[in-house]
């Protein structure tokens, strides 16, 4: 266990035993977190013989993970696992930089691919070296976003290498998302801080044991894209992209890995054998909508085929 005492978040998290099982995966996010030059203490509290302070702690079951910052105290709900993703917690290595300074990064020197690499929903903005407004208003939104997303900045001089598009855009980098989503426009208050609020949520996510339940739970219909390969599952979450997008927040989509899971493809209505394959589930008519697996795959059958079900105002689908 690392003994680190530079708390340059003032952060500490408190872990009850027993939690052998689990020490490994807390011991690996704070390694991961000095990586980056954000220090954390972690701290184990026996509450057999520290019974005073797990009572401070509201703590009444173990396991469990208390993070503490600036005089607060917070409950951790997400992934055990250091760095996997849960799409409504994230993973403990994402909370955990979620709560240090700073609120926006630089990430020039190589950080762009480190934050990309990570668990966590980041923001990164490109923008001139001089433009000096763009860059304060990016200060200015990076608090009412904590939490939710990490925010970045990539300075570009006159010297460096062209970029890919007109300065300044955004792009979204989600360990859940199957497509990078760009922002381009005039850069405002308002409109950054709503395309932020909208993905911070995946537009084409995945569908796997860790998120089906959160999926279920959620009552919105769910559109499934099943594929044996990660290449032809990117492919057509790329295809579907504007359908996905322009239906976000009355459907969700998501890829689904046949090769693992193909029982799953078959017992939604797919011949497993014919894939790439698209099918709806709509959790509250319990009903399945397979598109025709006869068809190549495209944005404006998609579009058709969703626009061609009947979503009532209870989210129930029909023909």
């Amino acid at each position: 266990m690392p003994k680190v005492r530079r708390l340059r978040s003032r952060s500490r998290y408190f872990v009850c035993e027993p939690c052998d099982d689990i020490r490994g995966e807390f011991k690996s996010a704070v390694e991961t977190l000095q990586i980056y030059n954000y220090n954390a203490s972690l701290i184990f509290i026996d509450c057999d013989s520290q019974a005073d302070t797990c009572r401070e702690l509201d703590i009444i079951s173990y396991p469990t993970l208390r993070i503490t910052s600036n005089g607060s105290i917070s409950r951790y709900r997400g992934s055990r696992d250091s760095k996997r993703y849960d799409a409504d917690n994230g993973s403990i290595v994402s909370r955990l930089i979620k709560e240090l300074d700073p609120l926006v990064w630089p990430l020039e020197d190589g950080y762009l691919e480190d934050i990309k690499s990570l668990s966590i929903p980041a923001l990164v903005i490109h923008v001139e070296e001089s433009d000096h407004s763009t860059q304060k208003l990016i200060h200015a939104i990076a608090p009412g976003l904590k939490g939710r997303v990490v925010m970045g900045i990539v300075s570009h001089s006159g010297q460096d290498e062209p970029v890919e598009r007109d300065l300044p855009f955004v792009n979204v980098y989600h360990p859940m998302d199957e497509v990078t989503r760009t922002f381009e426009g005039p850069v405002d208050e308002k409109t950054l801080d709503d395309f932020a609020q909208r993905v911070s949520r995946p537009v084409v996510g995945r569908f796997d044991p860790t998120t089906s339940e959160a999926y279920e739970e959620s009552k919105i219909p769910l559109v499934y894209i099943c594929a044996d390969t990660d290449r032809e599952r990117k492919q057509v979450a790329e295809l579907v992209r504007s359908v996905a997008t322009k239906n976000h927040g009355s459907l969700h989509f998501a890829t689904l890995d046949t090769q693992r899971y193909g029982f799953h493809a078959h017992q939604l209505g797919l011949d497993i054998e014919k894939l790439p394959g698209l099918v709806v589930q709509d959790f509250l008519g319990k009903a399945t909508f397979p598109l025709d697996q006869e068809k190549l795959i495209t944005a404006e059958l998609v579009g058709e085929f969703i626009s061609s079900l009947l979503w009532d105002q209870g989210g129930d689908c029909a023909n």
